[in-house]
Order: structure tokens, then sequence, then C-alpha cells
């Protein structure tokens, strides 16, 4: 009896010490995304963060200046004087750890700068960065509550108030949404002009050929200024999205205008918006990126899209010969048409932001999860840019999807059933 219990001792498995050396460690992992598992350190993600956010910093710096550099950094010291006092107090009363690093925290920060409207006020970026501030150490990636912060931070700061008050007739929603200030740099004047001083008629030409603008007639006045005043082409297309399909000959005659920006300059980014997502294809090659470092999936930003397009598709619309939808008009209507109006639909709204950047930060575990949560996000994409018509509410749908995200952990593929 000895000598065989003595043989199973002897087959049982003993890991070798060198091995479990070469593990990351579980404290390292637990600040990382939940679905990552051992496979990222902290510092590996909150590095990969980094350098997606600074990119789009880079390229808000191209054409809006060096004010939108200071905006940013408006936030981040407004974040960071609010984050560092909330975990000390934390620390001192609760005795909780530090969940989130720093340097996400500087992170976060940079994405609510970026996230901002070139002609926002300095009073807005400083409670943005406050709230955002203390909303980290409760909720956020590693959180029970798992929304993104600055989404809920922009929101409090910018949309909520939008949405509270009546556009058409309140002084403060008019001075919050209008566009009347935006502008971009000039071709010539890009990163060290001032964008503040921009010409005083709207440019409607090509970016590109800005520094010859018919409308201008004072030479003088051409040459001093930094910046031209555009359109913002969410708003302009938020406010004419249902006409469009009403008259399709009114989309060729707004684009041939210039009142709606070229396909290629929404996705280089020369147009006004938030600082940080004019440039749509910056914003695809880094979700590429984060794709390729297994920070995202591919089917994280295909599910969104396919579901806003098929949600889109069952949209109401009035139309000259009654009450039909989106699908219909699109039907009988040419090609080019439904196309060009599929591409401005898709890039001039928060989408390709939402769907390669903000929405892999709070995605859920399991597959199917993740597979509801896309779908939840694109058709709220869809349903507050068709009836609510406030440009910088379709943030919310990341911001809803985050608070079932840690349920929809618990939904799997259960096979034979």
């Amino acid at each position: 009896m000895n000598q065989a219990s003595s043989e199973k001792q002897s087959l049982k498995f003993k890991p070798p010490k060198q091995a479990d050396a070469k593990l990351p460690s579980v404290t390292g992992a637990a600040y990382t995304p939940p679905w990552l598992g051992l496979l990222h350190t902290r510092r590996q993600v909150d590095i990969a963060g980094l350098m997606v956010v600074m990119t789009l910093l880079a390229s808000s710096l191209v054409f809006f200046g060096v004010v939108a550099m200071m905006q940013v950094l408006l936030c981040v010291v407004a974040a960071m004087s609010a984050y560092l006092p909330a975990m000390l107090l934390m620390w001192i009363f609760h005795r909780r750890p530090q969940v989130d690093s720093v340097m996400h925290a500087i992170t976060m920060a940079i994405l609510l700068g970026l996230m901002m409207p070139i002609n926002s006020f300095p009073w807005q970026h400083m409670l943005g960065g406050t709230l955002l501030g203390i909303f980290m150490p409760f909720v956020g990636r590693a959180h029970r509550i798992r929304m993104h912060p600055a989404v809920l931070a922009i929101i409090v700061t910018w949309a909520l108030p939008l949405m509270l008050s009546n556009v058409h007739e309140q002084y403060t929603t008019r001075m919050l949404h209008s566009d009347s200030d935006a502008a971009v740099l000039r071709p010539d004047r890009v990163v060290w002009g001032d964008v503040r001083q921009a010409r005083e008629q709207r440019s409607y030409q090509p970016w590109w050929l800005t520094g010859e603008n018919p409308l201008v007639q004072s030479r003088e006045h051409t040459i001093d200024a930094d910046a031209i005043k555009r359109s913002d082409p969410h708003q302009t297309f938020i406010r004419d999205q249902k006409r469009l399909l009403r008259f399709p000959r009114n989309l060729a005659n707004m684009m041939a205008s210039g009142e709606l920006p070229r396909i290629e300059e929404l996705l280089l980014g020369c147009v006004p918006g938030m600082i940080g997502a004019t440039s749509q294809g910056l914003i695809i090659l880094l979700g590429l990126y984060l794709m390729y470092k297994r920070l995202s999936w591919w089917s994280i930003p295909v599910i969104i899209m396919l579901s806003a397009f098929l949600a889109l598709m069952a949209m109401p619309i009035m139309t000259i010969h009654g009450e039909t939808t989106v699908f219909w008009v699109l039907r009988y209507s040419p090609p080019a048409f439904g196309i060009t109006y599929l591409g401005y639909f898709f890039l001039t709204s928060p989408m390709m932001l939402i769907a390669f950047i903000l929405a892999p930060a709070t995605c859920p575990l399991t597959s199917l999860g993740r597979l509801v949560y896309c779908i939840l996000i694109g058709m709220l994409i869809v349903l507050i840019q068709w009836f609510v018509q406030i440009a910088e509410l379709t943030l919310l749908s990341v911001l809803i999807a985050g608070v079932v995200s840690r349920m929809l952990d618990n939904l799997h593929f259960r096979p034979g059933r």
C-alpha cells in the first residue's frame, strides 16, 4: 500500500518554478480590459492607448493649431487636479487600492479634450476635466460600472445641456450649439496659425484651394487671416438628412456648392467638428492598430456599422408620395445617390470614432455579449441622429451600452439549445 501511494504521489504534476516566473502577474493583468486576461500587462495597454490619443492630438494640431493643444492641456490639468485628490481620499477613508494608473487617467483626459469642438469655451474644458477626474475612480474599464469615463464627462458637460433646453429658443443652447465660429486653419498656416482669426465670409471651396477664395476681395484681409470659416459637416447633414431623401437633387447641389465637404476632406480631417475626431481615415487606421495589438476585434466596427445600416433602412420618412422608409427611398433612387448618401451618413457622424476607438474600451467578455453590445450601439446611433438630431448626443450610445456591458457578460452561446 505504501508503494502504491508513493507511485500516485510521484505521478502528480508539479509545475516548474521557472515557468511560473515567465507568466505575467495577475496584479498587472487586473488593470487591463477584462477580455484580455493575461495577454497584456497594464503598462502595455496604457502605452497603446496613449499612442492612439497622441496621434489624434497631432492631427488636431495640424488643422486647429496651438488653440487645440491649449484646450486639451486645460482638460488634462483639470482632470488630474480632481483625480489625484479623489484617489487620495479613497485611500484614506476606504483603503481602496488604485485601480487605474495615472497614465490611463492622462489618456482619458486627452481623449476628453479631443472630443470637444474647437469653438467651445474654456469653462467647458475645466468642468469636463473636473468631472472626468471625479468619475474615473468609480467608472471605467476595470470597475463594476463599465461606462466610458470620457464619454460620461462630455455628455454631462456638453451634450446634456443641449438635450434639456430648446435649440431654437434658448440663448444658452445657441451659444453651445452654434457653428458660426467653426473654422480650420488654411493650408499655408497649419500648426502655427491661430484658428480664432478666421475670415468673415464662410468658405465653400475645397480646403486645399482656400488660399484663393473669390468671396474675399480684400487681398490684405486674405493674407492676414489664419483660418477659414466652414460649416460643421455633421450638423449640416443632420439638419438636412430627411430633406435630402425627399429631394435627392439637393445632395448634388450641396456638394457642388461646397456646403457639404468632399469625401476626401472628411477622410483627411480638414473640417470643423471634434478637434481630434475629424480625420475619419486616421481613426480607421488607429482602429486597425488596436486590432493588431489585440486590444480590439474586427467584428466590433463591422457589427456596429452593419446594425446601423439596417436600422437606417427601417427609419420612417415622409415623401411627396406618402410615408415610407429609407430603404424604399434608396431602392428607387439612382445607385450613385444611395452610395453618396450612406457615405455622408457614416463619415459625418462620430460613428467611426465610436466603432474603432470608444466601443472596444467597454466591450463585454463573451462573444454573444459583444454581438448584442455592438448591435445596441449601432441602433442607438441611428435613432439618436434620426429623431433627436443633436450631433453630440450620438456619443450617448456608448454610454448606454456601457451600462449593460457587465450584464451582457452572462450571455453565452449554448450548443444544442
